[in-house]
């Protein structure tokens, strides 16, 4: 998924800059600090849904809280797991069957019991509506074999013979040998589907009382008219009934939601009673509302109000040194994408679009050359110095580096002048090198402008004849060249879906990942690696497999990695348990937090 963070979160995924709002009225609410057991997020946007099949990313922060998966993260390791709603789980010896064993006495906030049959409809709904912008197709791969629903694989205009067949897949893929056991059927090996199903996308919902409220009904009859449906206009899109340690007391849109202890939790009752995630856009009114006592946690999108909140009383500033202790966090990629596909109908980006000195073909970045050449000649530290913030390691490869298969051993490129010149003057059978070239790299924020100024620099320097026009445009217009494929090169954040290399290699790498597929990438033996990777249940092997990933990428340049970014935290100083988990939308579980009088 494109990046989301608790605290700092990547410019493509708030790509707009916020308006600035009026300072809430702080007083009314009453909640300073002496208030113990209530605690107080102040952010920059709401959530949008209550529904866990359409949260996604960011969105999931209440979600996660209110209900909960069969297995969860132990606080800050996202590779240590604690059982929830399961409480064993087992998998066959060809890996196609995954049998949990589920907990008993459970109930959801409603009052219904949790079983079996709960298990089987929260992931059955999932398969069946899938909807476009959820990460229903997490396990729609692994269960039925594509990551569509059903209109968008066999087309709404197809026989009814073969929508009896999607959804005899969709019935096949869970049973319920009892209300205490669930079974997954999966179509082939998927050596990341335990993590998979930790997706909040497939937190267990309450099925009697959906079905009670206007959702789909569980059966055969009706789940043609759920296909792709926007969950955005039905009723837990604001509702919620969960078995987690917190439910929803209200939420007023645009402005706070706020969360109580569930007196009838399963578990250890949590020691914040109340939690407030509030709205205030105004990052000065964020800042003042920490310095008064008024907030626990604040959301900060910029450095320099570290510089009013270090030191003061009351105020625990997490710098990057802390928040990284266990090695996990930040486990974002951020990296700069040639496009290898351009559209060059009416792309002023290209000029002439052709090799004459005042322009470049559509398909430029398509000679491997010619990506060599704007790696080399890119300079990681002239990019940090420009953006403090993001002066962390250089990944070698598009992976977390604490993730299996990270290989350290693959090269980067580095700024090296003489080999981005070799390579300038190979590409295009030398096309480039005797004629020059004309790009333009737009940019709208500070992100885009200071890497478009560090490939201008770079570029230039090898040859007068060669121009790198960095020019800023607004938003609306940087949206238009990426809905009609003008941008020459785009840059994003990237964070995993769940714990595994997978959720890395297969959005940056492979021919029909989110990136590739976007920007004209395809390499059938990087594909196959990918898909053994996948498969393979021996982690030697995914460790090999995924090493050789890196070496072939590095040898392809679709992309040049940059570095890092250091995270802050922000929090009062009276918040205790603080841990900063990033496979999880808040960075944190509510339940895990304390606060001292």
């Amino acid at each position: 998924m494109l990046e989301r963070s608790c605290n700092r979160t990547h410019p493509r995924n708030v790509r707009r800059r916020v308006t600035r709002g009026v300072i809430a009225a702080l007083a009314l609410l009453g909640l300073g600090a002496a208030c113990a057991q209530t605690f107080r997020f102040l952010t920059i946007r709401d959530r949008d849904t209550l529904d866990p099949l359409q949260a996604y990313s960011y969105a999931a922060g209440p979600v996660e809280n209110v209900y909960e998966g069969l297995y969860g993260y132990l606080r800050g390791d996202p590779q240590s797991f604690e059982p929830l709603l399961a409480t064993s789980y087992e998998v066959s010896a060809d890996g196609l069957a995954y049998t949990y064993q589920l907990r008993d006495g459970v109930r959801f906030s409603s009052g219904n019991p949790f079983t079996c049959a709960d298990v089987e409809y929260t992931i059955e709904r999932a398969l069946v509506i899938n909807p476009g912008d959820s990460g229903a197709w997490l396990l729609a791969e692994p269960l039925l074999g594509t990551a569509m629903n059903a209109n968008d694989e066999i087309g709404e205009d197809a026989a009814a013979e073969a929508y009896a067949d999607y959804w005899r897949r969709i019935d096949a893929s869970i049973e319920c040998p009892d209300a205490s056991t669930a079974v997954f059927h999966l179509v082939e090996p998927d050596s990341a589907f335990f993590t998979k199903a930790m997706a909040p996308t497939f937190n267990v919902i309450d099925s009697a009382w959906a079905k009670a409220n206007g959702m789909w009904d569980g059966t055969q009859a009706t789940w043609r008219d759920w296909i792709g449906a926007n969950l955005r206009e039905h009723y837990l899109q604001d509702h919620m009934s969960g078995t987690g340690a917190y439910r929803i007391a209200s939420w007023e849109k645009g402005v706070r939601i706020t969360a109580e202890a569930n007196p009838d939790y399963w578990g250890d009752q949590p020691g914040l009673k109340t939690v407030i995630y509030e709205v205030e856009e105004d990052e000065e009114a964020r800042v003042d509302a920490m310095l008064a006592g008024e907030a626990d946690w604040i959301y900060l999108d910029h450095d320099e109000p570290l510089q009013r909140l270090e030191g003061r009383p009351g105020v625990r500033v997490v710098g990057p040194e802390e928040s990284t202790r266990n090695g996990w966090e930040p486990a974002t990629v951020l990296a700069a994408f040639f496009n290898q596909a351009m559209d060059g109908e009416g792309n002023d980006n290209i000029g002439t679009g052709r090799f004459d000195g005042f322009g470049v073909p559509a398909d430029f970045f398509s000679d491997r050359d010619v990506r060599l050449c704007f790696a080399y000649a890119f300079d990681p530290a002239a990019f940090a110095a420009l953006l403090p913030a993001f002066s962390g390691d250089v990944l070698t490869m598009a992976v977390g580096s604490s993730f299996l298969g990270y290989d350290p051993d693959v090269p980067s490129y580095g700024f090296d002048l003489a080999r981005a010149e070799r390579h300038c003057r190979s590409a295009w059978g030398g096309a480039l090198w005797d004629n020059g070239m004309y790009l333009a790299i737009p940019y709208p924020d500070e992100m885009g402008q200071a890497i478009a100024q560090v490939m201008k620099h770079g570029i230039e320097a090898l040859s007068d004849r060669f121009t790198v026009d960095a020019q800023e445009i607004d938003w609306d217009a940087y949206d238009e060249l990426l809905s009609t494929n003008h941008m020459p090169v785009d840059v994003a954040g990237w964070f995993p879906d769940f714990p595994d290399p997978h959720a890395y290699v297969f959005p940056f790498y492979a021919s029909t990942g989110y990136f590739p597929s976007t920007y004209g990438y395809s390499n059938p033996v990087m594909d196959r690696l990918i898909e053994e990777a996948a498969k393979a249940t021996d982690g030697a092997k995914r460790t090999e497999l995924y090493s050789l990933v890196g070496w072939l990428a590095h040898r392809d340049a679709p992309l040049v990695i940059l570095p890092g970014s250091r995270s802050s935290y922000v929090l009062s100083d009276k918040v205790t348990g603080f841990y900063i988990n990033p496979m999880l939308a808040s960075g944190f579980l509510w339940k895990d937090l304390g606060k001292v009088p």
